[in-house]
């Protein structure tokens, strides 16, 4: 079996297997939030303030400025952790460049720079940087919560990327490699089943000689067969019968019963057999008379 001859349903399965093995890695690993970060933040003051400072007229930020904010899923130890760009002066210290920065809060987040109007006594940060949108339009705040890393989530995305990639797709781009269409690959044609392999059938093709025969070959072959017929039928072959019957049929002679001839002369030499000495070192040699030879 090829590629060609896999059905769409059959790559839709590899693939929903495949999706799910990879959401399920991911989903076990977790987000990577160990590399490819310029630092940790450790102050809730400076991500407070950072985050409500202003943008200026032309849209640029100033040093400190927090943006495109990420609140992660709370992981195993139970930390809520954040990730986004904070503005740092550059090397001639007039242009900011952004750097990637991670930091965790925890869960209910108490504020202690940027106060809210009504704090609640379970805040989330989510509804912290929502309550500071609104209070400070002016710093364009953004933010997001990142979930397609929930375990679940994250295994139904990969289900429905293995099923678009691997199902869908992937047919498609094979389908056109071997022949076929976008629609699928080409579909070979199996050969017709060859019934004169099975036994003798009445519409089993002839084979051998009789193959090729003509009518003439056939006639010339009946008056051969009459021929051999006609000159073996004295001897009852071919299943004929013969025109005359031999009526002279011998006689069984029955046996009758008297001495057998030669009684006298088998009985003389068994008589001479018994009066035979058998003597030798290897190989016995009868001596006739049963006389020893003379030292």
């Amino acid at each position: 079996m090829g590629l060609e001859d896999l059905r769409r349903w059959q790559w839709a399965a590899v693939g929903l297997i495949a999706g799910l093995a990879f959401g399920g890695v991911q989903a076990y690993h977790g987000p990577n939030l160990d590399d490819g970060f310029d630092r940790t933040l450790n102050s809730q003051r400076e991500f407070e303030n950072g985050v409500v400072l202003p943008v200026d007229d032309k849209g640029g930020r100033y040093f400190g400025s927090i943006f495109d904010i990420t609140i992660h899923p709370k992981d195993e130890s139970g930390k809520t952790w954040l990730t986004f760009m904070q503005v740092y002066p550059g090397k001639d210290r007039t242009e900011g460049i952004g750097r990637r920065v991670r930091f965790f809060v925890s869960d209910p987040y108490k504020p202690i720079a940027q106060i809210p109007t009504d704090p609640k006594p379970d805040l989330t940060v989510s509804e912290y940087l929502g309550d500071l949108k609104e209070k400070f339009p002016q710093a364009q705040i953004q933010f997001r919560y990142a979930w397609w890393e929930v375990p679940r989530n994250t295994l139904a995305i990969g289900a429905v990327a293995g099923l678009v990639l691997i199902g869908g797709i992937w047919p498609s781009v094979v389908g056109l490699l071997t022949g076929g269409s976008i629609w699928g690959p080409k579909r070979r044609e199996k050969p017709a089943m060859d019934m004169s392999r099975y036994g003798n059938s009445d519409n089993a093709a002839p084979s051998g000689a009789s193959a090729g025969m003509t009518d003439a070959d056939r006639a010339q072959m009946e008056d051969m067969e009459n021929a051999m017929l006609a000159n073996l039928g004295g001897f009852g072959v071919g299943g004929r019968e013969s025109d005359s019957v031999d009526e002279d049929v011998p006689t069984v002679k029955p046996l009758t019963g008297g001495p057998l001839e030669g009684g006298a002369a088998a009985a003389a030499a068994r008589a001479e057999a018994e009066s035979k000495e058998y003597k030798g070192d290897f190989y016995p040699v009868a001596r006739p008379g049963g006389k020893k030879d003379e030292e």
